[in-house]
Order: structure tokens, then C-alpha cells, then sequence
């Protein structure tokens, strides 16, 4: 850094601490937060009790406290809630929810990782297919809902 060859740094997924810590070495121009629509296959559906359960035991899914409970079950709930609002608008889950993420004014783009071609084309449809309004709404409601369970309140 000090010989100017770092203009511009941005970091991923830090948290505040990291942030204040890098702060004191060079400026943080961009911070790209834990936004990816997918979560590792979850909430676009991939993902059921049972196949959770037979993951391998290095899986390193396991000890993911979004694969783990109590989260898995509040997960599970909100995926199940997503397939119906995706389902009457005729879309996929990973369609519903890169669309989501994609409605947001500071969110330039969505990262979204793909094993088969099939799944880049299902979810690049979410671009050209913005959320209603009413679906905006009823996905702010699970996670709400979500978020009640996962703290107690």
C-alpha cells in the first residue's frame, strides 16, 4: 500500500470490528455485505431436513449455523413460505430470490454461484421480472417472521 499500488481497497463480509481495525491501515472504499440470495443452495430450495442430515460428516454445511439448529427449522419454514409466493408468480425460489435482492436501490448486482447451466438461466430471469409489490411485502413478512423465531421475540 504505502508503495501506491492499492488505490482503492474493498473487503467482503467483514464485520464492524474488522472494519474499524483495516480502517487504521487504508481506507475502505466498498464493503460487499452477506447478501447472497442463495445461502449455499437454502433458500433456493436445495436443501430438506433429510438432506441436511445426510450431509457428510466433513461437509463444512454442518457446522453452518444456517444448516444447524435451531436455524435449519426457521430456514426450512422460510424457503417453504418463498416456494408459495414464487409459485403464484410463476417463478422458481431462485428466481423469487435474486429478484429480491435485486430490488434494492444500493445493490448493483447479485452474486449468485450456479452448478449447472440451468440454474444461471432460472436465475438471470429475475432481472428482467421484478418482485410486485405484494411479493415484496410477503417476503419482508417471513423474514420478519423468521428473524422473531431465530431471536425469541
Amino acid at each position: 500500500m504505502k508503495a501506491g499500488k492499492i488505490r482503492f481497497a474493498g473487503v467482503s463480509n467483514f464485520s464492524r470490528h474488522q472494519m474499524e481495525r483495516l480502517q487504521k491501515i487504508h481506507p475502505v472504499a466498498s464493503l460487499q455485505p452477506p447478501y447472497s440470495p442463495m445461502q449455499n443452495g437454502l433458500p433456493a430450495g436445495m436443501f430438506t431436513r433429510e438432506r441436511v442430515a445426510a450431509l457428510p460428516p466433513d461437509d463444512w454445511r454442518r457446522g453452518s449455523p444456517f444448516f444447524t439448529e435451531p436455524a435449519l427449522s426457521h430456514n426450512l419454514r422460510l424457503v417453504e413460505g418463498l416456494r408459495g409466493i414464487a409459485s403464484r408468480g410463476k417463478r422458481s425460489v431462485g428466481e423469487l430470490v435474486v429478484a429480491w435482492v435485486l430490488r434494492r436501490p444500493e445493490v448493483t448486482s447479485a452474486i449468485v454461484g450456479s452448478r449447472r447451466p440451468g440454474q444461471v438461466a432460472d436465475t438471470a430471469a429475475a432481472a428482467d421480472r421484478p418482485l410486485t409489490p405484494e411479493e415484496d411485502r410477503e417476503i419482508v413478512k417471513l423474514l420478519a417472521e423468521r428473524q422473531a423465531g431465530m431471536t425469541g421475540a
